[in-house]
């Protein structure tokens, strides 16, 4: 145990090269380290509250060297208060951050997630954003999310962190996450009391509340909170909630709606991985399409906890879906035994047997000739809503420069004119014979 102690206090030190770490207060940095000491155990393994103080208090005297900010009766008195929060808080596996940021850390695990933390207050928008060891793509995400116009609404943001395989919490991710200061509401941070993968990230991050569906008419408001999933490569546009509110108002009497993304650039045709991209003309600001997309997605509530209990109980071994081309993706990875990276498959090849929809965006961006004029946007730029900026990690192995100038930073009414009749495309890229709404 001392040899384990000695280490990570080491490896810890090492954390003062990081250049967010100044704009922490010496308490906070000293609280997080505390943190660190025991996401890194087994919690029937935690330290005494002694052994945790004084270990604590140990690394408070590198802290109050490099710093002068505050006196060292001010910064012990405020650790030592959280430290003894964390002993209460030790039986429920949860961390309580009181610090004035308004961030509250848990120390869950999937079995935890409905009974330990009961999510009873309800959010207009509940952002569930999943990360693991990118520190510097989580802030650019959470940027980019700072700059979301929430109108008003009620939101609620959550940071997802896994473990490594051997049971660690990247802690440069965790101080990207506890350092960051959104402006739209409050924070919580999720750490997974073991590693989970991207499927455990993905499927059971967000348990949404059972409502009851009505399909006879359409709802001016959202009938349940709206839950919207990003990865960490993810950068999203200002006014992204705007246009998902509306089409969630709009579309939400849609039976077979699986859920509403905001993938837009990059889109294949399923059975041949040629660009799909349906022209405004054709369908207006949104359309129907059998494949799902990944890049920002906010799931049915209904039809999540339908697809959460499935996946919980069943018995399949291969979700192969024919002709398409993520099949043989799919069976690529199991030829490799990686199949833990592609989650999606077991959506799509839910959605295509139950015969469920995702609805997509069809935006176009003005050019500064079209704002001038106030006239309808030249149909050859595509605005998205969500940008994957295709970082090294679990999908890509080197860097790919995104296609930057795509994000859209303009709100136009038309954007929400959406139609009756919405037209679906199939895993051929084609219009089918179906058209929904």
């Amino acid at each position: 145990m001392k040899n384990w102690k000695l280490a990570h206090f080491i490896s810890f030190v090492k954390l003062k090269k990081i250049s967010a770490i100044k704009n922490f207060l010496p308490h906070q940095i000293l609280n997080i380290f505390f943190l660190n000491l025991l996401i890194k155990i087994q919690p029937d393994n935690r330290f005494t509250c002694s052994q945790a103080l004084i270990f604590s208090v140990t690394f408070f005297i590198f802290i109050y060297i490099i710093s002068n900010k505050y006196t060292f009766k001010q910064c012990l008195s405020k650790t030592l208060t959280e430290a003894l929060l964390q002993r209460k808080l030790t039986n429920v596996k949860n961390y309580c951050d009181t610090s004035a940021n308004k961030t509250f850390i848990f120390i869950v695990g999937r079995e935890n997630l409905c009974h330990n933390i009961v999510k009873d207050f309800e959010y207009d928008l509940r952002i569930i954003v999943l990360t693991y060891k990118r520190s510097a793509s989580l802030l650019e995400l959470l940027q980019s999310l700072n700059a979301l116009e929430t109108d008003g609404d009620s939101v609620l943001l959550e940071i997802w962190i896994d473990r490594s395989i051997d049971g660690h919490i990247d802690s440069e991710t965790l101080i990207s996450a506890r350092s960051f200061l959104w402006r739209n509401g409050p924070v919580h941070i999720y750490l997974q009391s073991k590693h989970v993968g991207i499927i455990g990230q993905w499927i059971y991050s967000w348990v949404p509340k059972k409502y009851k569906f009505n399909k006879s008419k359409i709802n001016k408001t959202c009938p349940y909170e709206i839950g919207l999933i990003l990865e960490d490569d993810i950068s999203v546009a200002p006014y992204s909630y705007r246009w998902l509110k509306a089409a969630k108002q709009f579309y939400n009497s849609t039976e077979n709606l699986a859920g509403i993304t905001f993938q837009s650039e990059s889109l294949i045709i399923a059975e041949t991985g040629k660009e799909f991209n349906p022209l405004p003309s054709l369908t207006g600001p949104s359309y129907f399409y059998k494949l799902v997309g990944s890049w920002g997605f906010a799931p049915e509530p209904r039809v999540w906890l339908k697809f959460q209990r499935w996946f919980k109980t069943k018995t399949l071994k291969h979700p192969y879906v024919p002709k398409i081309l993520m099949t043989k993706w799919y069976q690529y990875f199991e030829s490799i035994n990686t199949t833990d990276k592609m989650w999606t498959m077991w959506f799509i090849y839910y959605c295509h047997y139950h015969k469920l929809v995702t609805l997509y965006s069809n935006i176009f961006k003005p050019t500064n000739k079209t704002l001038r004029s106030n006239k309808s946007p030249r149909i050859n730029q595509v605005a998205c809503l969500a940008l994957n900026r295709k970082e090294p990690g679990l999908h890509y192995s080197k860097l790919i420069i995104p296609n930057t100038n795509c994000l859209n930073w303009y709100w136009r009414p038309e954007y929400i004119d959406f139609k009756k009749n919405t037209l679906l495309f199939g895993y051929n890229g084609k219009p089918t014979k179906d058209q929904h709404f």
